[in-house]
Order: structure tokens, then C-alpha cells, then sequence
């Protein structure tokens, strides 16, 4: 029996199979009693090769019973079971043959099966498990690539696709799938390419000829696609696809009787091609011959042709509730950049989340950001790409669908095969492919309007209509729209009629209407514009009906294809734009309307010929709406007439149109959701009176204004609620709120690898007060963050992660590495970035590459990787690909410890997530090889485990490294050994030289040094030759004399300074420190791009050395004057060595504060340490500018972000945070830390969204801003303090960008009382410059009976003290200036912060009011008052002269408060207050300012 069993399993398994003849000799092997388990197994087997499943079924349970060998009959089993389309079952007997055996066959086949189920995550893993065990399989690579393609991942599916016709060059399926793709991707020479290669082996082969005849129509070369199809037509007549391409071409070329016949010849050809009917049904509305009648009996052919022999019964919810939450299902190939996209998303927007689900069927993979949009509204969202139509009806029947809307019509990519399976309780039909009525019974409605399906139209429709009370739809104009240009007829001197339609729509009986409305506006010219015009043949047929009206050649231009803005600007260039017939404009003629072009049209006898009438009335234009063809004429010609009107137009019509019903989301929003609401209670009511035809038509009514509203705001439920319940795996959830508090470190040290070891997210101080924006928040639930290279980064809107905070920050990452990048790759290049966190390198990266290469993304953190493939969305880069899994030494299963922040997310046994590693080699092996220009590595510390695991690509490709350095000296050492083992060297990026550098292994490493680059041995000498390596034998050129005079010339702060330092830098003085100067203002003069990069590089590298040395020696030998200082700063941080600049910066900064102010009297040129210093202008004195400057290179020199700065580093910022000199990075940083987001003084090029949120204002801050005119926005903010014993808090309106004064005075208790002071009852307080009122509200806690006089003379804030201090007793509020007179005196008020305005000086940029002026102790003695608990002066410059005024009252006060501004100024309070002891000081030296309290004498003896 063995013999004859290995010739039936050779039957059953050659290609050739021969099931009858393996069944003629299993026959006879069957007993009565008893059959060997194998014969019953191979009858089976052989029943399925001939498809008899259920047949095959009963021997394979048989088998089963018998056997001890259960994997393959499972197996067996599940694949009957999958053609019989049981996929639960299935599925179990798959896993149950896995269960007992790791078969590849069942892991290809268990992925078929959830595959078919639309699964295709599953089904992908299940691919993988199988390549494990078969790695090269050919076969696997093209099932994985299609289900990349249907995911939408082109890229990922060329590549496998390429993969499989690499190893097997005649496997025409993957060739043909390449084709394809690259035609979708328009790269039609390399589709070309593979498609001639196929005919040549397989000439015969008729689906890649059809393909290249598809090819040549999309190139617009309709000749050739038109011969190809007709020379394919004579061989084949009844092919049907080749006649449907050749009825498309007929179409497109406007021979319109042609392509219906070729249509319908194609679906008598082959009747199951319904796509063909749907064309001819779209081309017969071109056709002006045809009559609403025959297009309306056309469209019934479809239930004819198509519908199911038995209705399908409709599934029925369990909740049939007439007003609970409804489940909206989209079917639709639009759900993008398209019409249907433009015109669905306000309304899905604006749809009440508390009252409709929407769930996404796409049938179409691209991705932009109106899917973006619908994605983010949608609560579900599924590809249907690749199922057939049973699969998605099952799938829109399972996730419980009440209406389903159809938005693709008769249009490619429709599914009205799965509409006519009645997969929901109520089916409409909306945009997309809507040009007439479905005629499918199976739709029940229909949205339009009263323009659309004016009454008496009911008759030819199928379904029920759907009158929307203003436009069916509603329009969103791009972003990126183009302003509108002045009209081109006052600089051309003669009218441009224009026409931005599908040629398709342009026939011979309109191009004659246009040339009587052309002959009667002399010299007019027509511009017509579309893809199709970039071929002759179509521009011969506008050309001659034309010229046979009497309109000459050279009257009409022709525009073809463009990008969507440069179609938009084209409007520019247009006057008038001419309405086509009788299929009128739909999104052109929104498009023209907003860019300023009145549109004219006559409506045509169906659906698709009202579009223009419709938004035209809507937009407010319905005189443009004509009803005649002599109305249509004159109307244009009128309007020709009147450039003064047209200019008017041209100005207006953008804000009218989008004020118009048009583009009012909200307002359409609401009727919508009335609409649906109707729809589906129409049915509840008919399911549950069992009426049998229960749809009727229904008309939605106008809301009010405030119904609208109602409707508006319940839209905003859904920026509070979390949308998990229903959310796909692939679309995270992303935060409902932003994180408030505070950064603090315990960072004391310099190096950048300690900072990170040593981030603490413990606050090191308990916030006490807490700005109140819970009402006006409107920040969003992702940050998006536009980068310095050009893209959107997506991240948490969290400030304690570190990507966000630095990107926020700087506008890019912080690693100078990053630069390398930028210069070295190139488009086209590859890229493979390991630990890819939020893309800070792997976006930009993907920019460079471009459409032709590639960046391979690992990010094994699910929530990270989320955010990356938002950014992937955003940016619409296909060319990055994003893979969840982290790389290591071997493949398999790990665990992902989660740090405070995720870019320190580290492979730990104690980890927080399960993740998936796998190796560089396997991953390239299983992508096809793709050859790799470049590997980043930061994986934080698996640096080398990962080289470990590639070193199969290292070998083959020999990319350069990016290597992220590890954690101590051991992580370093063991990094130099894996690369010296791969034959690879190290080098260190040099920022100011943009250079290579070699590594010096023994060498103590820069602790601000980030990532080594590695790059092979056999390639050192080609960087160099290309100027990527420093070459040490580079003879640097000589220094330009007096060079440092022209490049610090150029800088705005050395006004004035350049000939004085001259005279001072006298060479026998100082000769060294001039060559020194020129040196590295020669180097800094030399440009690098690609073409001089050879030779300068290493030029300038030489140059910045030599100057380098000079001033090293200089220093060494004691010229630490600033200038020396700074500048050798400069040289260090720009040659890599930044810690020895830190402590240069140091030592400058400890000598600022002991030595005198004659200190920073520079008499020589100097370079600041920082570049991005050199613009800084000098706004008050050059010695507060440069104070400013030492400090601010000291912050950003020490902490590479200010996300690690320690406490020296916060109080520093919050030195600088409010002078006039500090930098726009120094403010971000400042802001960030402190969280105060609103500092209207800070200028980013980015990222308005953020920097500038619009809040909503309280009644009280919308009147105190207007009235009073504060520097930045009020904002509530909640104050705890203490108040006799208990905790109190109370709100204080305050203007956001001073809430820093809150912290200071109730966190920090800057006017603490002296210990063991206390206030008794009749205690007396006098707050001068009381500002918002903040000190009075603190003091109060000293005692709530004591008097607080309050003196404010500033306007803008007295609104502000009044109603802070309202609810405290015994307030006094007087709202005048304190002095040593009488009288009236100018207030300077600051045009930033509120508490430095001053009497005292005048302030830049600031205004002035002049206010009233007391004598300080006249006004005191007017309150009655005799003695004074606490004394606080806090008046910008006017204490000294307050505190004269009441010298009669300092021996009766027993504590005095004040700051000082000036070192005299502290001499004379001194001297004023020589009865007082100094308890407490706060001294700011950088510039003079302090805050000092003192205590009566006579109380420190009591």
C-alpha cells in the first residue's frame, strides 16, 4: 500500500494535479470494516482539487477519527471550510493544526483566512510566523505585499513585490502588481519598464497590454492608448475590460455616442463587469443629446443587471430607540483630497458626538490631511480594499451600522454591489458619483437640496429626496489656498474667460455658446484647463468647433495637470469663469468662488447640471444662475463689461463665500444631523407599525441662529470625552488634556549624559497657585509641531516629555548630528532609523529622501510609534516606513521598561510592555535587501547588540552609522570594539565645520558629545575627497588683515564700537589676539554648499583650529579678559569641545559676581559664544545688553535644552525673564519652564497654534482688556495661602504673562515677615505700587483685621486691584502716584509687564499717561495713619524718593519692604533707613536690581 500511496501523493501534488486518476486508485483501498486513516485523508484531498468541498469534508472527518496525525487533516479541513466560506470554522481547525504542528502551509493558509475577513492584521502576522519558517519564500513575499497594498503601504508593497521578481525575474503576477502601483504613483517610465518586460516573454498576455493602454491614458496620450485598444479589441472582441478602456479613452476625447455603445457592448460581453454600467451612466450625462427620460430609464438598468435575485432582509439593531446615539457608516473612495472629501468633512465635523458614531468603510488607500480629518472625527476606520463585496456587508452588518451612506455613487472605487446587499436598516445616498438619482431600490434616500431636485423631480428618482434648506453639501477650502490676485484684465487689457472642468463636460454645443459670448467681448481670450489638454487630439477638438464660430486659435490657451494650489493660483489668470453643459461644475466652481471668479451657468436637465446653480445660491450669487442660453450670454457679457464691478467682486467674494451657507460648517452640521435624525425614526416608525414601504421625502427647515448653536456646541462634547471604545489599533488615543506642571531637575552637573541619568519628575516645589483655563483651554489633544526642516512632528501635548518640550523650544531637535544628516543625505538614499521615538531625525530624514527613497522606522513603544505614523499621515510621507518593534542582537519576545519620558524607554526584563525585537539582518532579508545608505542607532544601550544583529547588511551594504552613545565608559569601550570588529571607524561631528573628525579612542570624552559616526573602513578616503573628513595636512589659507572688522561689522551691536576697538588692537599690543580674530573671522567667512565642500571644509577647519591655539595660549597665560573669553568660547563650542566652553562661561560668570562692574568695559573686538547671539540689537545699554548675552550663553551653552536645566539654570531664566534684551530662545525656554504659554513679546516662526492659543475671556477679562488695554490676556488664577491657621485660597484676575509675580509673592514668600513678628488688630499695612492687588491679598493672611491702604496709579491694572481686593475688609484703594511732591507726573507704562511701568524713567516701546502725585507722607498722614506694621514700596525707580517723603514715619514703622535699582539707589535706603536692620535680601547682580527687607532696631531688642 506505500507504493501506491506515494503515486497518489504524486498525483495530488504535482503541479499538474489529477485528482480523478488519484481516485481511481484510492478506490480500491477503501474497505467495509475498516480504512487506513491515510487513504481517507488523500480522498479528501483529492475531492478538494476538485472543489467539491462538502464531499471532501465527510472523508476528512472520517480521517480524522483514525488518525494520530491530526496537523495536516486540520489543515485540510480549515481549507474546505475557507472555500465554503465558513471562516469561524475555519479558523479553528487552522489553529488547531497549529496547535499540533508549525506547519508553514497552515500559518499561509490561517492568514488567507482572516484575510478574507478583512483582518489584515492578523492575516500579517500570520505571513510572518510563516516567513520564520521560510524565510525566502517568494510566494509569502507577494501575499505580504498585497496586503501592504491594501493597507495603503505602496512603498512597503513595491519593495516585497520587487523582492519576489528579483528571485523569480518570469513571476509576471508580482511584475504586473509593480506596474500597477507605479502607475498609481505616476512614475509611468519605470510602470513602462516592467510591463515591456512581461510582453516580451508573454506577448499574448492581455491584461498587461490593457494595463500599458491604461498607462497611456493617464499619461495623456490618447493616441496611442486609443490604437493599443483597438488593435487588442480585433484580437479579442469580447474582452471586456480592453472595451471598457477603449469606451474610457472615446470618453475622455469627447467622442461621447462612441463610448456609450463601446460601454454597453462591453457589458453584453461579459454582464458581471457593473463597473461598465456605471460608466456608461456617468458618460450619458455628458452627451447633450440625451434627454432626462432616457438617463433616468438608464438608470434602472442596474437592479436589472445587478441586484440580488432575492432581497435581502435587512439587519435589525438591538436598539431601535428613535433618539438614541446613531451609528453612521461611509462607504467611499473619497475620503481624501477629492470632492467628496472637500465637501463631507464641516458637516462630519460638526455632527453632535453625543448623538453619532461615524465609522469609515475606505476603499481607497491614500492618505492626506483631509483623511486625516475624517480620521480623527471617525470612531472607526477600516480599509475594504481587496475584499469582495459579501466580506464588507458582513463586516458593516457586525459592527451594527443604523444608516449607511454611500459616497462614491457610480464613480471608480464604488461598492454598489455591497449596497445592494442591504447590509444596514437604512441606506442614503450622498455625495461622490451623485450626478442623477443611484437607481438601485436599494438606496432609501437621497441628500440634496431645492436646487438640485427642485419640486416636481420626485418622479425621477428611486429613492426618497433628502431637501437640505440650504446647499447638499458644504465646502472646504485648503489651507494652502493662494490670496487672490488682482484682476488679470487690468494688467492683460482684455477679458480671460476661463473653464477649469473635465473636458469630458465641454461639447461642441457649449464651446459655440462660449464663442458668441467670446465675438461679442472683442479681443477676450478663453483659458482652459485639465490634465487632458496636454494632448493634441483633445486640444484639436475645442480648437475647431471654435474656429468654425469665427474664434481663431490663438484666443484659447491650454493649461494642463498641476498640484491642487498651483490649480488654485491659476484662478488668478481667469476674469470669468464660463459654466459648462449640460454637467455642470461642482468643486470648480466652489474653487472659483473662493478665489474670487464669478461663474456663470445655465442649470442642465438633471442632478449633475444644477451643481453651479446650487452653490452659486448659496454663496449668494444667484444672478450668475441664468435660465435661457441667451441669459447665460448676456450675463457674461455684462459682467465683461463692468471691470470696476468684477474688481469689487474679486475683492469680496472670498469673506462672502466663506459667511455663506456654503462653508458654515456649524450651520450645516446641524440640518444634517436632522436629516439623519428623520431618517432613522422614519424607519423605527416603519419597523415597529410594520409598514412596508416607510421611507417618505422629507424637507428639513432653516434653524435659527441659536438652534444652530445648541446643535454647534454639542460638537464639543467630543473634545472632552475619550474616543476609545471603537477605535481601530492603528489610530491611538491620543490625551484629552495638556499637562500643566512644572519641570523641575536636580541637575547640578554639565554633562548631557549625567543630565539624562539624573531628570527627576518629582517637583521640587508644591505649586500653589494654578491658572484656572479650564474653561478657556483650547489647546488640542495632540501637539503638532512644526520643525525649522519643513515638517510635522505629532506628539502627546505633554511638556514633561522631552520631544515636545525641546521641538516647542528650538523648532528641531537639539543634537547637532542632526546637520550631518541634513548635508550628507540626499534624495533617493535609504535610511534605517532605530529608535525612532517621535521622529525627530527619522521626519526630516524622510523629507530629504523623497518619493524615491526610503526611511526604515523602529519605535518598539506602542504609543510612540502611534504618534510617528500620525506624523507619517501629516506629512503624507509613503516613503517612511513605521515598524513597531526594536532591534537587537536576536529576534523574539521582550520587555520595554517605560522612563518618565519615552526617548529613555530602555529593553529591561522588568520592563513595562511586551514588545517584539527582531535583527537588522532578519528584518532586511524579509524587506527584499534594499540596499541601506545610512543606520541610526539610538536604542539606549543597545547600541551593539544591534550591530551584533546586522551584520550581514553592514557587510553587503556598508552604510554609515549614527550611534548613539551609551551610559559610561564600558558602554564606549564595547562600542570601539564592535566596530573595529566590522571594519568600521569612528569619527565625531564637528558643528562649526560641518566635518568629520576623528575619534581618538584614549581621548576623555566631551560629556556634551551625543553620537559618533562610524563609516567603513574602504570609504574614508572617498569622504574625504567629497569633504566629509577633516584632512589634518589641509593648509588653512592666510588670514584676511583686519577681516574681523568686516564680519563683526555686520553686526548690528558693534555700531559705534568698530573704530575705538581698532585703535585699542594695535599690533605690537596685541598682535596674537588680532591674528587670532582673523583667523576666525576668515574661517566663518568661508561658505560650505556641495560644490565647495572638497576644499573649504577642512580649509575653514584649519583656519578655526590655528585661531583656536591662539587663544588657548592667551588664556593659559592669563588674558581672561571678556573678549578673549567669549570669543574663545565661541571657537570651542563650534570645533565640538562645548564642556571646555561651558567652563570658560563659568569662570567669566563667578568673576562677574565678585569683581566690579568696570569688568564688562570691553575695549576690544570681541565674537559673542554664541552665533545665533550675533543679530542680538542692543536695547538699552551696551552693559545690560552684554550682561544679558554672558548669561544667556551660559543657560544654552550648559543645557543643550532647557528641559534639563537644574536650579541654577531656572533661577538664571527667571533673571532674564522679563529684560528687554533676552533672545526669542531664551523666551521660549523661559516660557516652557515656567509654563507661561502666552508672552505676546515671543516672535516664533512656528507653531502660532501653540505659542498664541486663543482662549475664551471671562466677562471680567473681555472688559478689563478692552477698557484698560493690559499687555497680555487675563486670566483667573486660584491662590492658596494661609489664613489664620487654615488654607484659603481666592482668585485673582491677573494678566497671563505676569502670573510669575504670583509665585514669587505666595510661593516663595518674598515679603515673609521677620521670625517672631506678628500683626496685632490694629495693625497697619501700606502697599506702594499695589499693582492687581496680589501683595494686599497676602498680607491680609498676617492678620485679617488690619488696615492695608492700597496706592495704584496705573489704569490699566486699578480695574484690576478693585476687584481682587473687593471681598477683603479694611482695603483702602487709592489710585495715585507716591513722590517727595505735589503735582502731576508722567507714568511710563511697560509695554510687556504691568509691574515695571514707572514714573521714574522713561521705558522703550512703552506708553505714557500722566497721573496725579502725592507727597508720600502727606498722603500717608491724610489716612489717619500713626504708626506702620509693614512699609512695602515697590514703584520701578521712585522708592528712594517715597521713602524721603515719609522719613517723619520710619520711627514709627516697624518693617520696610522695597527694591532697589541701583547700587546708589542701595546706598541711600541705607542711609534713609539707618534705625533698620537688614533681614532679608534678595540681590540680583547681573544688573543692579534687588528686593531688601528690614526690621525696626527697636524690635530686635524686644
Amino acid at each position: 500500500m506505500e507504493s501506491q500511496l506515494n503515486r497518489i501523493q504524486s498525483l495530488l501534488e504535482h503541479p499538474d494535479t489529477k485528482p480523478n486518476e488519484a481516485l481511481m486508485l484510492l478506490t480500491p483501498l477503501t474497505g467495509e470494516d475498516h480504512t487506513p486513516w491515510p487513504v481517507l485523508f488523500y480522498i479528501g484531498i483529492a475531492y478538494i482539487h476538485k472543489r467539491a468541498f462538502k464531499t471532501a469534508l465527510r472523508w476528512l472527518q472520517k480521517a480524522l477519527c483514525e488518525s494520530s496525525d491530526k496537523a495536516r487533516i486540520y489543515h485540510a479541513i480549515s481549507i474546505c471550510h475557507y472555500n465554503l466560506r465558513s471562516f469561524e470554522e475555519a479558523e479553528t481547525y487552522s489553529r488547531r493544526a497549529l496547535e499540533n504542528e508549525d506547519l508553514y502551509k497552515a500559518w499561509v493558509h490561517l492568514g488567507s483566512v482572516y484575510r478574507a475577513q478583512a483582518k489584515l492584521r492578523e492575516a500579517l502576522t500570520c505571513y510572518q510566523e510563516a516567513v520564520n519558517i521560510e524565510p525566502n519564500n517568494v510566494e509569502l513575499a507577494h501575499k505580504i505585499a498585497e496586503i501592504y497594498r491594501d493597507q495603503g503601504q505602496l512603498d512597503k508593497a513595491l519593495e516585497l513585490f520587487q523582492y519576489s521578481i528579483e528571485q523569480h525575474p518570469d513571476n509576471h503576477i508580482s511584475r504586473a502588481a509593480i506596474a500597477q502601483l507605479l502607475i498609481e504613483k505616476k512614475r509611468f517610465g519605470e510602470a513602462e519598464e516592467h510591463l515591456e518586460l512581461i510582453i516580451a516573454e508573454k506577448p499574448e498576455s492581455i491584461p498587461a497590454q490593457s494595463t500599458f493602454a491604461d498607462l497611456y491614458r493617464q499619461k495623456g496620450d490618447y493616441p496611442k492608448a486609443l490604437k493599443l485598444c483597438r488593435d487588442l479589441l480585433e484580437e479579442h472582441p469580447g474582452n471586456a475590460n480592453v472595451r471598457q478602456n477603449y469606451a474610457l479613452c472615446l470618453q475622455e476625447v469627447g467622442q461621447l455616442d462612441e463610448a456609450e455603445r463601446h460601454y454597453l457592448q462591453a457589458l453584453q460581453d461579459e454582464p458581471d463587469q457593473y463597473q461598465c454600467l456605471s460608466s456608461y451612466l456617468m458618460c450619458i450625462h455628458y452627451n447633450p443629446e440625451r434627454s432626462r427620460k432616457e438617463i433616468f430609464n438608464a438608470h434602472k438598468l442596474w437592479d436589472q443587471h445587478f441586484a440580488p435575485e432575492n432581497q435581502p432582509k435587512r439587519p435589525i439593531p438591538q436598539n431601535i430607540d428613535p433618539d438614541k446615539k446613531i451609528r453612521i457608516g461611509l462607504i467611499s473612495g473619497g475620503l481624501k483630497m477629492h470632492p467628496v472629501g472637500w465637501m463631507i468633512t464641516p458637516g462630519l465635523e460638526n455632527l453632535p458626538a453625543d448623538q453619532f458614531e461615524i465609522y469609515c468603510y475606505t476603499t481607497n488607500n491614500k492618505f492626506d490631511w483631509i483623511t486625516q480629518r475624517l480620521h480623527r472625527r471617525a470612531d472607526k476606520w477600516q480599509s475594504v480594499i481587496g475584499y469582495n463585496d459579501e466580506i464588507i456587508a458582513g463586516m458593516i452588518r457586525d459592527d451594527e451600522i443604523d444608516i449607511l451612506v454611500e459616497l462614491s455613487g457610480h464613480a471608480a472605487d464604488n461598492r454598489l454591489r455591497t449596497i445592494a446587499m442591504e447590509p444596514a436598516p437604512v441606506i442614503v445616498k450622498w455625495v461622490g458619483g451623485l450626478f442623477n438619482t443611484t437607481g438601485l431600490q436599494a438606496v432609501d434616500y437621497l441628500i440634496t437640496d431645492q436646487y438640485e431636485s427642485p419640486a416636481g423631480e420626485e418622479a425621477f428618482y428611486t429613492e426618497k429626496l433628502v431637501r437640505m434648506p440650504d446647499d447638499y453639501i458644504c465646502y472646504l477650502p485648503p489651507d494652502y489656498v493662494p490670496k487672490i490676485e488682482p484682476l488679470p484684465a487690468l494688467e492683460n487689457d482684455f477679458i480671460t474667460f476661463g473653464c477649469f472642468n473635465n473636458p469630458s463636460k465641454v461639447n461642441p454645443d457649449i464651446l459655440g455658446r462660449w464663442a458668441s459670448i467670446m465675438k461679442s467681448v472683442p479681443r477676450s481670450r478663453l483659458l482652459l484647463k485639465s490634465k487632458q489638454y496636454e494632448t493634441k487630439t483633445l486640444r484639436e477638438r475645442i480648437i475647431k468647433p471654435l474656429e468654425s464660430a469665427g474664434i481663431a486659435a490663438d484666443r484659447v490657451t491650454f493649461r494642463g495637470e498641476s498640484n491642487h494650489k498651483d490649480h488654485l493660483s491659476h484662478y488668478n489668470q481667469v476674469d470669468i469663469a464660463l459654466d459648462p453643459w449640460p454637467y455642470s461644475g461642482g468643486l470648480t466652481t466652489c474653487e472659483a468662488l473662493y478665489m474670487g471668479v464669478p461663474v456663470v451657468t445655465k442649470p442642465g436637465p438633471t442632478f449633475a447640471g444644477r451643481h453651479s446653480a446650487t452653490h452659486l445660491t448659496n454663496a449668494g450669487f444667484a444672478d450668475w444662475v441664468t435660465d435661457s442660453w441667451d441669459e447665460y450670454v448676456e450675463t457674461a457679457v455684462n459682467l465683461a463689461k463692468d471691470q470696476k464691478h468684477l474688481t469689487r467682486l474679486r475683492q469680496s467674494m472670498r469673506e462672502q463665500v466663506e459667511n455663506a451657507p456654503l462653508c458654515n460648517g456649524r450651520r450645516f452640521g446641524a440640518h444634517l444631523s436632522i436629516a439623519l435624525r428623520e431618517m432613522w425614526r422614519q424607519w423605527v416608525d416603519g419597523y415597529e407599525n410594520n409598514i412596508e414601504n416607510w421611507q417618505a421625502h422629507i424637507d428639513v427647515e432653516t434653524l435659527s441662529e441659536q438652534e444652530i448653536n445648541e446643535y454647534a456646541a454639542l460638537t464639543k462634547v467630543e473634545e472632552a470625552t475619550n474616543k476609545t471604545e471603537h477605535k481601530e489599533s492603528d489610530k491611538s488615543v491620543e490625551a484629552d488634556v495638556v499637562k500643566q506642571q512644572q519641570i523641575t531637575t536636580d541637575h547640578e552637573t554639565k554633562a548631557w549624559n549625567s543630565n539624562m541619568n539624573s531628570i527627576s519628575t518629582d517637583q521640587g516645589i508644591k505649586n500653589s497657585i494654578t491658572p484656572n483655563k479650564e474653561d478657556n483651554d483650547d489647546r488640542p489633544e495632540v501637539f503638532k509641531i512644526e520643525t525649522k526642516d519643513g515638517v510635522t512632528v505629532c506628539t502627546p501635548p505633554d511638556l514633561e516629555l522631552l520631544t515636545p518640550y525641546v521641538l516647542l523650544e528650538q523648532e528641531q531637535w537639539f543634537e547637532p548630528e542632526l546637520d550631518f544628516i541634513r548635508d550628507y543625505l540626499q534624495p533617493g538614499m535609504r535610511v534605517v532609523d532605530a529608535g525612532a521615538g517621535f521622529g525627530a531625525y527619522a521626519l526630516p530624514m524622510a523629507k530629504i529622501a523623497g518619493d524615491t527613497g526610503a526611511v526604515y522606522a523602529f519605535e518598539p513603544a506602542s504609543e510612540t510609534a502611534s504618534y510617528l505614523e500620525k506624523s507619517k499621515l501629516v506629512n503624507n510621507f509613503d516613503q517612511l516606513e513605521v515598524n513597531r518593534r526594536g532591534l537587537g542582537a536576536e529576534t523574539g519576545p521582550a520587555m520595554l521598561h517605560h522612563a518618565h519620558t519615552p526617548e529613555l524607554n530602555a529593553i529591561d526584563e522588568e520592563g513595562d510592555e511586551g514588545v517584539s525585537l527582531t535583527t537588522l539582518d532578519a528584518w532586511w532579508t524579509f524587506a527584499g535587501q534594499p540596499a541601506v545608505d545610512l543606520v541610526k542607532l539610538d536604542i539606549n544601550g543597545m547600541e551593539t547588540e544591534a550591530l551584533q544583529g546586522g551584520q550581514q547588511l553592514l557587510e553587503a551594504d556598508r552604510p554609515l552609522l549614527l550611534l548613539s552613545l551609551g551610559q559610561g565608559a564600558e558602554s564606549l569601550r564595547d562600542l570601539h570594539q564592535s566596530i573595529h570588529s566590522l571594519n568600521y571607524e569612528l569619527f565625531e561631528y564637528i558643528p562649526g565645520l560641518s566635518l568629520l573628525a576623528d575619534h581618538e579612542a584614549g581621548e576623555k570624552v566631551d560629556p556634551y558629545l551625543m553620537n559618533l559616526v562610524a563609516v567603513p573602513l574602504e570609504k574614508r578616503q572617498q569622504l574625504e575627497q567629497e569633504g566629509w573628513i577633516y584632512k589634518k595636512d589641509t593648509p588653512g589659507e592666510e588670514a584676511v588683515e583686519t577681516s574681523w572688522k568686516e564680519l563683526l561689522g555686520a553686526f548690528p551691536w558693534t555700531t559705534g564700537l568698530l573704530d575705538h576697538w581698532e585703535q585699542q588692537l594695535a599690533p605690537n599690543q596685541q598682535g596674537e589676539y588680532a591674528h587670532a580674530l582673523n583667523l576666525l573671522s576668515t574661517a566663518e567667512q568661508i561658505e560650505i554648499d556641495s560644490e565647495t565642500r572638497p576644499t573649504a571644509a577642512s580649509q575653514k577647519g584649519s583656519l578655526m583650529l590655528a585661531a583656536a591655539r591662539k587663544l588657548v595660549k592667551l588664556y593659559n597665560e592669563g588674558n581672561t579678559t571678556p573678549a578673549v573669553a567669549l570669543t574663545l568660547a565661541r571657537v570651542m563650542a563650534q570645533l565640538g569641545k562645548r564642556n571646555q566652553a561651558v567652563e570658560i562661561m563659568d569662570d567669566l560668570m563667578e568673576r562677574m559676581d565678585t569683581e566690579d562692574s568696570t569688568l564688562l568695559d570691553v575695549h576690544l573686538p570681541f565674537f559673542l559664544p554664541l552665533p545665533d547671539q550675533d543679530q542680538a540689537e542692543i536695547e538699552t545699554t551696551f552693559s545690560q545688553w552684554l550682561t544679558v548675552r554672558i548669561a544667556e550663553a551660559w543657560v544654552l551653552l550648559r543645557e543643550p535644552t532647557g528641559y534639563l536645566g537644574g536650579k541654577q539654570t531656572l533661577q538664571m531664566l527667571e533673571a532674564l525673564e522679563d529684560n528687554p534684551e533676552t533672545l526669542t530662545i531664551t523666551r521660549a525656554t523661559i516660557r516652557l519652564r515656567k509654563n507661561n504659554l502666552n508672552d505676546p513679546a515671543l516672535d516664533t516662526d512656528h507653531n502660532r497654534w501653540f505659542w498664541d492659543p486663543l482662549k475664551e475671556k471671562t466677562a471680567d477679562s473681555a472688559t478689563a482688556n478692552s477698557d484698560y488695554r493690559v499687555p497680555s490676556e487675563i486670566i483667573n488664577v486660584k491662590v492658596n495661602f494661609n489664613n489664620g491657621g487654615d488654607t484659603a485660597s481666592v482668585t485673582i484676575r491677573i494678566p497671563e504673562k505676569e502670573v510669575f509675580r504670583l509665585k514669587n509673592i505666595f510661593e516663595d514668600d518674598e515679603y515673609a515677615l521677620p521670625e517672631g513678628l506678628s500683626i496685632k488688630d490694629n495693625g497697619v499695612i501700606i502697599d506702594i505700587g499695589a499693582n492687581v492687588g496680589a501683595f494686599a491679598i497676602y498680607a491680609s493672611q498676617w492678620n485679617k483685621n488690619a488696615v492695608i491702604h492700597c496706592f495704584e496709579p496705573n489704569p490699566q491694572v486699578t480695574p484690576l486691584l478693585e476687584l481682587n481686593t473687593q471681598d477683603l475688609h479694611n482695603v483702602t484703594r487709592n489710585y495715585i502716584a507716591l513722590g517727595d511732591s505735589d503735582g502731576t507726573i508722567a507714568l511710563s507704562q511697560h509695554p510687556i509687564n504691568t509691574g515695571q511701568s514707572s514714573t521714574s524713567h522713561p521705558i522703550k516701546g512703552g506708553s505714557k499717561v500722566d497721573v496725579s502725585v502725592r507727597h508720600s507722607g502727606a498722603a500717608v498722614l491724610e489716612k489717619g495713619v500713626t504708626h506702620i506694621d509693614v512699609l512695602k514700596i515697590d514703584t520701578e525707580g521712585a522708592e528712594v524718593a517715597i521713602l524721603r517723603g515719609l522719613k517723619d514715619l520710619l520711627a514709627a514703622t516697624k518693617v520696610v519692604m522695597l527694591e532697589y535699582h541701583s547700587e546708589d539707589e542701595r546706598r541711600e535706603i541705607d542711609r534713609l533707613l539707618s534705625g533698620f536692620q537688614l533681614y532679608a535680601a534678595d540681590v540680583q547682580k547681573l544688573w543692579g536690581i534687588g528686593t531688601v527687607k528690614y526690621v525696626n532696631k527697636k524690635l530686635l531688642t524686644s
